[in-house]
């Protein structure tokens, strides 16, 4: 079935229940329209994140939710959908052996993109011949597993390896591996984690001698939360997937959305526990991150009214940390802590119903944005390059009109490359 009959098809889904058998469901719109819409994000993110005129809403500040922050993990979101799809579709096909094999292959074929991507930074690689030493080789080891690996691709590629045993089992056992998980990473983060992504003293960086070395999008162990993201949305999957007509799943997605969202928040307001006492001038030049930062003092909740115990919303930061220090229970995209996961797959299933509601059921679309949804590798790897050559032109201080400017310069080339691909009938996958 061509492209054209596809969509034509997907824009009377729901309308009329007799037209539509549930074992030729057509493509669902809402997906590459809600992939598009997280990959043309992610790219003005990328463009904008070291201009210092864009607006500071648009940027990763890791310690409160800003419009950079629901990019990523809605994306893993949308590629946990696609692999259970995908699973269930290759085991039909190939077997169960040939499909472990596939998307084994495929996770490490997005890791090797990724450092083809990104390997030319200076932390990934040797500088002189006379250092070349098997000492030199596993430190570089240690330190792109540690830190300099976790670019995108990458933590995509190795998510759906660290999935693999769980992404074709039974709703219940991935549901309960969401909790392990997210339950193991606040352990290991009070254990060592959280001095590990951090550079603070701790036992896994003495024993690969990396001591002083931080990581972002939490690094090694960052893994355990990104893949909860990722079973997340299989689970999305079989919620739409197993109603003979989407839009019966639109109430519970938006309803389930909200709650787990709310409970993401929530917990941030642990993060209050770390507040400095008025007069503690002390305290408040002391270090800008947490003394316990995972397990909080309780006490300090003593006396204190829900609303003084309650976290900013969402796009509004916190105080700095001479007033509340930096704590795992903060949206802290650096260490993907539990209040980040759970408040952004909350989210994503809020954007997941509304557009299936939007595209699916109203039929409206973005041309634009299915070329980013179905073409998303290509359209990531030209960003990157295109990205370095134009950031040129474009210094870090330059004024507001001029950043606009080449931003949407930007958007066009690369939706016209898409557009271009998507003529002539080439995607980039793997």
């Amino acid at each position: 079935m061509n492209q054209r009959s596809e969509v034509d098809n997907s824009q009377n889904l729901n309308l009329d229940p007799k037209s539509i058998s549930f074992a030729k469901r057509p493509r669902l719109v809402s997906l590459d329209q809600l992939r598009g819409l997280t990959v043309a994000s992610m790219m003005v993110v990328n463009f904008s994140g070291g201009l210092k005129a864009m607006p500071e809403i648009i940027k990763h500040h890791n310690v409160y939710e800003s419009l950079a922050d629901w990019i990523m993990p809605t994306f893993m979101f949308m590629v946990g959908f696609s692999y259970r799809l995908s699973w269930l579709s290759s085991i039909k096909r190939i077997g169960t052996a040939q499909t472990v094999r596939k998307f084994l292959l495929r996770g490490l074929m997005l890791v090797g993109i990724s450092m083809f991507l990104y390997a030319g930074g200076d932390d990934i690689k040797v500088e002189k011949w006379s250092e070349l030493s098997l000492e030199s080789i596993g430190k570089l080891t240690a330190t792109t597993l540690k830190a300099n690996l976790w670019e995108t691709l990458a933590i995509i590629g190795c998510a759906q390896i660290l999935v693999l045993p769980l992404i074709g089992r039974s709703a219940g056992l991935r549901f309960l591996s969401i909790i392990g998980l997210l339950v193991g990473h606040v352990v290991i983060s009070y254990q060592f984690n959280w001095n590990f992504v951090h550079g603070k003293p701790n036992f896994l960086d003495d024993l690969i001698g990396l001591k002083g070395q931080t990581a972002w999008d939490g690094g090694f162990f960052g893994l355990m939360s990104w893949a909860s993201l990722l079973l997340g949305g299989s689970l999305a999957y079989d919620f739409v997937m197993n109603r003979e007509f989407v839009s019966k799943a639109i109430p519970g997605l938006i309803m389930s959305g909200l709650v787990i969202a709310t409970l993401g928040w929530a917990l941030s307001g642990l993060s209050r526990l770390y507040d400095v006492p008025n007069g503690d001038e002390i305290a408040a030049k002391s270090d800008k991150l947490a003394e316990s930062p995972v397990w909080p003092d309780f006490s300090k909740a003593s006396g204190r009214s829900i609303n003084n115990l309650m976290a900013e919303p969402p796009l509004v930061p916190p105080p700095d940390s001479n007033v509340r220090k930096v704590s795992y229970w903060m949206m802290y995209k650096k260490m993907v802590s539990v209040p980040f996961v759970l408040f952004n797959l909350g989210f994503a299933l809020i954007m997941l119903g509304m557009s299936i509601l939007i595209c699916d059921v109203w039929g409206f679309r973005l041309n634009p944005l299915e070329r980013f949804g179905q073409n998303a590798l290509a359209a990531y790897c030209f960003h990157h390059y295109l990205e370095e050559f134009q950031h040129l032109f474009v210094p870090k201080d330059s004024p507001w009109w001029w950043c606009w400017l080449n931003l949407v310069i930007f958007m066009i080339a690369i939706d016209r490359v898409l557009a271009w691909m998507q003529k002539n009938q080439i995607r980039l996958s793997v």
